[in-house]
């Protein structure tokens, strides 16, 4: 072998050399990070102030190996508490606010009447296309609404509370 043939076999086994280590840190360094996020522990567990041993601090964190602990200032809780009450303040009112607007809409629902736009049309016992068949009603038949839920309008039927099919009827003014 000469010497030109040897340095292209040097050449080529560092090659191969350096690309065999790069993958082998590669796929070393991916089963160090599969491993710490298969051992990744985010729960948070609340001290109360026996279990903490340092004061004058806002905050700290504790470590004891299989979780963390994290504890407040006195200060730092009425804020959280007052936040929260803030909070629940604020979501009752927009649960006030919604509850009205749907007493509204079915205030006005209740009030209105419907005729039928449909041939002929089936009033149910549920709203449910596979329920029982009350009858049947025919187009220009006009029913007084008790409610509407989604497609399906229920109507005062013979007596009985029915349903239909709100895309075969029209609002009467």
């Amino acid at each position: 072998m000469n010497r030109f043939e040897k340095r292209k076999l040097k050449q080529n086994i560092y090659k191969h050399a350096n690309a065999l280590m790069y993958t082998f840190i590669f796929f070393l360094a991916s089963m160090i990070t599969i491993v710490a996020a298969m051992h990744r522990n985010d729960d948070v567990e609340y001290v109360n102030q026996q279990e903490l041993s340092i004061t004058a601090t806002e905050s700290i964190a504790i470590n004891n190996g299989e979780s963390v602990k994290v504890a407040a200032s006195e200060e730092a809780l009425t804020t959280i508490e007052e936040t929260a009450e803030e909070t629940t303040v604020v979501e009752t009112e927009a649960i006030t606010e919604e509850t009205e607007e749907v007493t509204e809409e079915v205030a006005e629902t209740t009030a209105q009447q419907i005729r039928i736009t449909a041939d002929t049309l089936t009033v149910r016992a549920e709203a449910s296309q596979d329920s029982e068949t009350l009858g049947l009603v025919d187009e220009g038949d006009v029913f007084d609404v008790i409610s509407q839920n989604g497609e399906w309008i229920q109507i005062d039927y013979q007596g009985q509370q029915g349903f239909v099919n709100a895309g075969f009827v029209e609002n009467v003014e």
